[in-house]
This record gives C-alpha cells, structure tokens and sequence, in this order.
C-alpha cells in the first residue's frame, strides 16, 4: 500500500467550526485553482532555452544522477519560489509567489514553511499567506484576524492551502529522481539562466503515462531550480512552472525553526480536523454514476442482483498497478456468477485507459471517482470493496496483494453460493 503525502493532502477534510481563513483560501483551492492537482505531476511544453551543443558529451542520465545525489544530500533549504501558468491556462491560473523552508529531519520524515501571497487569476486582488507543519502540528496565520490557528493534523490542507504549490518536493524524497532515472526516455534540450543561474535542460518522458517534464538543473551544483509540467487535455500547450531562485542550503534541521512565532496580542486557535471513516462491511453502499473510459455512463444501481468489485486506485501508485492483473483474474474468474470489477480512478494524474490498453485489461475503467471515493471514506489507494446483489458492503481491504486476492475470492464464492 503506498498512502503518499499527496494522497494524504487530497483528501477532503471536515473542519468542525467556520474559519474565516479556510475560506478565504477555500475561494482560491476550488475556483482559481480548480483542476491543477493533477497538473502537478505533469509536464512541459515549451521554454525558451538556448540549442545545446551537438558534440556535447554530457548525457541526460548522467545530470539526472548527479542531480538525485546532489538533492538526497540537503537537509535543509531556504528559496524564494514563483508558481504560475503558461499558455493559453495562464488566465486561469492564481500567480503563486513567496518564500519556502523545507527541512528533513533525523526521523526520515520532514518539516516545512511558507510565506508569500496569491494573486487571483480573476483579478488584482491578493491572499497573504504564511503557515507551515513542524511534525507535530499544521499552523496558518490570519493577519486581519491576529490569530494562529493550528491543528495537530500534520499537514492540514485547510491551512497550507495555495502555498503548496511553492513545495519543490523533491527536496523531502529519499530518492528525489527515481522517476526520471527510470523514465521511458530522458533528453538534454538546451541550456539557459533560470534566475541568473546557469542551468541544462533535461526533457523527461515519465512510464505510465504519467507525463513529460522539463528540468532546469544548476550546472554548479546539480540542484533542481524550474520544472514545467503540461497540463494534460488541453488542445494548446499550457503547462504549470515552478521556478526557485536564492538558493540556500545548509545542514541545519532543527524543529524549532518551523513552530510558528506569535506576536505579541495575537491568540492561537486550536481547530479539529477529522480523517474520513472508510465505510464497513454491513453498511449500506452509497449510490453513484461515473463515465467510464469509453463515454458509458455506469450506475451501482444497475447492478442489482450481482456482486461488485469497487477498486479505487490511482496511475502513480504501483501496489494500485501491481493489483490491477490480479482484478482482472477475479473478473474472469467469477465472472459466469454475474461479478464485474469496476476499477475508479482516484486523486489521479496520469492516463489510466492508456495504462489499461497497454495491459491489455477488459475490466471496467471508471474516470474521476473523487468523489465517490469520499463518500466511500476511502483516505487511502488501493481500497477495495466488494458489494452484494443488494447493494451492501460485504468486504474490504485496503491495499491489494496476493492474499487479498485469495480473501476477494473466498467472500465472492460465499457470497455467490447463498
């Protein structure tokens, strides 16, 4: 099971009182920015950069070792950050611009902080932003209010809200350019100064469909300093950019410096988040419609009389991948007692029927299932539900292996034997 801090930060969080500061920034997460989580791991069109030479011997996967090497050894940056759109996108796209600390820690895990402002892409009106999690708890300052709110959900995005968007998080990972170093193809493209600091271009075909990206990285120190990526669907080339600029890295990590120092007459609010609760066999199965990959709409409704198969899962989570043979087993397997295996693509970014077409897969592929995915409590991908003939949850998993597999198939005769 690969539960992911992105994974962690989609999910769709209950705050138990009305903050002034969530709405704020609510506005600008589910209106000016609608859409640009799955941009996030896509990528790049075009940029201006200078041709490389043609002898050059330096090789795209050599910059890309150098720059995973180079970005596993910081423990601790400082940079200012610019996120905006490029293309026909760019009207859409709120102008993201501050100040960002990441730090990791002697856990593994990691802290960070931000501060800066949004310009709204529906006008010149700007958010100030300052917030940040120090492991232990997620803060945000309300200026016009004078008040901290802080939450012990470690990275509440209620609060971080838009200064997501300035996390380079490459910079938190064990292995920063695993990715790219297993890409499908990798190319140097060119050369250019990204904020004064010369860089080499490296284009990057990702697997699973999962994108192209275009990384500037310092030819001094190896470090990542822009990556575009493509906004997927879009007849035009629009691409979302995340430039860096003033560098500095240091091998200090101490917590303390991501606890939020209150001034002097401000109160600090403590807020209650809750998790989603993932829905338990006996309970009723919430109804739903999604379009499948080929345009059909599917209804859980119709399904009455025989069992489901509901896998919620996500292109960029390979324990998801690894499972999706196994599904199509249990779908062949059971399939003359009436079951069908609905595979929902949630919290994804990549391009799920391509990946099904490359693997050759006949289950049915649902598209967008965010929000059956939350109505379900599903906080985590892969989980699994298996549904009866009347529409009640009758088992579920989350994560999918070999033995999760032998369990479906043991509920599926159980439950088809009745």
């Amino acid at each position: 099971m690969r539960k992911t801090l992105w994974t962690r930060l989609s999910r769709q969080l209950t705050v138990k009182r009305t903050l002034r500061f969530a709405a704020s920034l609510g506005l600008i997460l589910t209106a000016a920015i609608s859409g640009l989580d799955r941009a996030l791991a896509h990528p790049t069109v075009q940029i201006d950069v200078q041709e490389a030479p043609k002898d050059s011997t330096v090789d795209a996967l050599a910059v890309l070792r150098r720059a995973d090497e180079a970005t596993r050894k910081v423990q601790n940056v400082v940079y200012e950050a610019c996120f905006e759109g490029r293309g026909p996108i760019s009207e859409r796209v709120p102008k993201i611009q501050g100040r960002a600390h990441l730090a990791k820690l002697p856990t593994g895990k990691f802290a960070f902080a931000f501060k800066g402002r949004a310009k709204l892409s529906d006008g010149e009106k700007k958010v100030k932003f300052h917030c940040g999690s120090d492991r232990r708890q997620t803060w945000a300052f309300e200026e016009e209010a004078q008040v901290v709110r802080v939450t012990k959900t470690l990275y509440s995005r209620e609060l971080l809200g838009v200064a997501l968007y300035l996390w380079m998080r490459e910079y938190c990972l064990p292995e920063p350019f695993g990715d790219e170093l297993e890409a499908l193809a990798t190319e140097i493209i060119g050369r250019e100064k990204v904020e004064g600091e010369p860089c080499v271009v490296v284009s990057v075909v990702y697997r699973d469909h999962a994108g192209i990206a275009r990384w500037a990285f310092s030819e001094k120190d190896g470090l990542p300093r822009r990556v575009e990526r493509v906004l997927p669907g879009t007849e035009q080339a629009s691409s979302t950019v995340l430039t860096l600029s003033n560098l500095e890295v240091s091998d200090e990590s101490q917590l303390d410096s991501f606890t939020p120092d209150v001034p002097a007459g401000w109160e600090v609010e403590e807020i209650l988040v809750e998790e989603p609760e993932l829905m338990s066999p006996g309970e009723q199965a919430p109804e739903f419609r999604l379009r499948s990959a080929i345009g059909e709409k599917l209804e859980l409704a119709d399904r009455k009389g025989k069992p489901t198969l509901l896998f919620f899962w996500a292109t960029w989570c390979s324990n998801c991948k690894d499972a999706l043979p196994r599904l199509q087993k249990l779908n062949d397997r059971f399939a003359d007692r009436g079951l069908e295996v609905w595979a929902i693509s949630t919290w994804d970014f990549g391009n799920p029927a391509g990946l099904f077409e490359e693997k050759e897969l006949t289950i049915e592929l649902l598209l967008e299932g965010d929000r059956v995915a939350k109505d379900y409590g599903v906080g985590v991908v892969p989980t699994t539900f298996l549904i009866d003939g009347s529409g009640r949850i009758e088992h579920v998993e989350v994560g999918f292996d070999a033995k999760s597999e032998a369990r479906f198939a043991k509920s599926l005769r159980a439950l088809t034997e009745k």
